[in-house]
């Protein structure tokens, strides 16, 4: 039974999805999704406002003493489930596909109408978490990381016996990806969080677990000899995994490298083949400045391969649909704004916050390929052989 509460008023029951651990009808329109048996606790009441509103009754004036307010004990979880749906999985509906990340995941799974055990343990064990940090709340913690264990146990436990060698295993890969990403976002939030575990017992969180699982899943998947038509989860997957791979600087492997067989196409397949080699040039600049034998030589070339890729990532945000372009603005001294409010005096606005997506992404990948040729420049300011060329491209 679903419920809308303002104050000591409610509306009229709505039909249920049964939808766990909350009602989907309920996580949409922003109410709070309670079992009938909470419905069903006695003093739990109730006040009608239909027929006031209607104006077929006259609303009395004063307290009214025959009405019990409503103070039902709402379980933890589902509040934790229903804040996140509400305030951190927003999936706009005007995102292009080249911006799409976990929240189109999310759903995708949520209108496949598909049920799993192991993803909805995953979103509960992820609410709880992102619940406990925003709302400081120590128990949703615990309850947070009980959950996760659990689920650990249960996806080691899926991944030994992962074969994609039947249509129901095949059917898996969507549930199992979904979970590592959450599981991903899981551990971003509760990574160093004090309040854990009210005991020892917790097992040490495995921080990159959720990576090399989605890797293993993939790539059995990749290489089963059945034909490969891949999901949007999947394809939204890999893209998370060419990020984490980033941040972990360990190099892409080759089945991974091609955007094409992982359903990208258009201007997201043009954008992926620049983030791929962006990703490699960042993994090569890494394994440079390890070594003792850097030449001028090995410098230019990765300089150059610097150039040419934010060459073409400037030639690929030409190309973008110019219904997605932003407009610039200078703000005047002293403004209508507090200028802590602001960066620079300079603005971007978008039309929608889909377009503001693909370009902050745009700016971000262009960040992160000139921060590069910059380290590598590093590597030779001493090198009298670069000559000028040194500080006019530094």
């Amino acid at each position: 039974m679903c419920l809308t509460f303002r104050r000591v008023t409610a509306d009229l029951p709505l039909k249920c999805d049964e939808t766990k651990p909350a009602c989907l009808r309920c996580t949409k329109s922003g109410r709070i999704c309670l079992e009938t048996s909470v419905v069903e606790q006695p003093g739990f009441s109730i006040n009608i406002e239909n027929a006031y509103a209607s104006g077929k009754v006259k609303r009395p004036r004063g307290p009214r003493s025959s009405l019990t307010l409503l103070r039902p004990h709402f379980d933890l979880e589902a509040r934790a489930v229903t804040y996140f749906f509400q305030h951190h999985v927003h999936s706009l509906t005007d995102i292009p596909n080249v911006a799409q990340g976990l929240c189109g995941c999310i759903a995708t799974w949520k209108a496949s109408g598909r049920e799993s055990a192991m993803v909805d343990l995953a979103l509960s064990s992820t609410s709880l978490a992102v619940f406990s940090r925003v709302q400081q709340h120590s128990q949703a913690a615990i309850e947070a990381s009980s959950k996760y264990c659990r689920l650990l146990r249960m996806v080691q436990e899926r991944i030994a016996h992962f074969r994609p060698s039947t249509a129901d295993e095949r059917d898996n890969v969507d549930a199992c990806l979904l979970t590592m990403f959450l599981m991903g976002r899981y551990e971003a939030t509760m990574h160093n969080h004090s309040a854990l575990s009210s005991d020892n017992s917790t097992p040490l969180l495995q921080k990159w677990f959720h990576h090399d699982g989605a890797l293993t899943i993939l790539k059995v998947w990749v290489e089963s000899p059945s034909p490969h038509v891949a999901t949007s989860i999947m394809k939204l997957g890999r893209r998370g995994l060419i990020r984490s791979s980033l941040r972990r600087n360990i190099p892409l492997p080759g089945w991974m490298l091609d955007g094409g067989h992982f359903g990208e196409h258009g201007l997201e397949l043009e954008y992926d083949r620049i983030l791929v080699r962006a990703v490699n040039l960042h993994q090569a600049s890494v394994i440079l400045r390890q070594r003792d034998d850097v030449t001028t030589s090995m410098v230019l070339e990765l300089t150059g391969e610097a150039r040419e890729l934010d060459n073409a990532l400037r030639d690929w945000a030409s190309g973008l649909p110019q219904v997605w372009a932003y407009q610039r603005h200078t703000l005047a001294e002293p403004g209508p704004w507090p200028r802590r409010y602001f960066y620079s005096s300079t603005v971007y606005s978008f039309a929608t916050p889909g377009c503001a997506s693909v370009w902050s992404q745009y700016f971000a990948t262009r960040m992160l390929i000139n921060s590069t040729r910059l380290r590598i420049l590093d590597l030779s300011r001493r090198d009298l052989c670069l000559g000028s060329s040194y500080g006019q491209q530094q």
